[in-house]
């Protein structure tokens, strides 16, 4: 009886620290989502404006999700300069926020496209 008894808790034991389908679904989502905006690190919103520009690029960054404003411009202006200007979404932004981490470079990410449309809509006529 108590050989079952261990055995049993055991079983248990071993169990619980197997991970559910849905936490090894979340860390793998939390994972891509993070390799998503590593980019951000290592990014020259500057530099990368002035490519841009010089290519005849002159699309502001808009991140994904539902509201689509216009980073570092006013909120007033940004249908207007989305029509003008053009736009493109923002690699690896979305309005799910996975953890710290994650929404640290979510938050750097929109620092960079502020920086970046500043400088790109100077130069598309705003």
């Amino acid at each position: 009886m108590g050989r079952i008894v261990v055995m049993i808790a055991l079983a248990l034991t071993v169990h619980a620290c197997v991970p559910s389908a849905n936490e090894m679904h979340a860390d793998q989502a939390t994972a891509q989502a993070l390799q998503a905006l590593v980019w951000v690190e290592s990014a020259d919103a500057k530099a990368d404006a002035e490519k841009a520009i010089l290519a005849g690029d002159f699309r502001v960054f808009v991140p994904a999700g539902r509201g689509q404003s216009v980073p570092g411009l006013a909120v007033e202006d940004g249908s207007r300069i989305r029509q003008s200007c053009g736009e493109k979404i923002l690699p690896g932004s979305t309005d799910v926020v996975r953890g710290e981490r994650h929404l640290h470079l979510l938050q750097a990410v929109h620092r960079y496209a502020e920086h970046y449309n500043r400088i790109v809509v100077k130069r598309c006529g705003f």
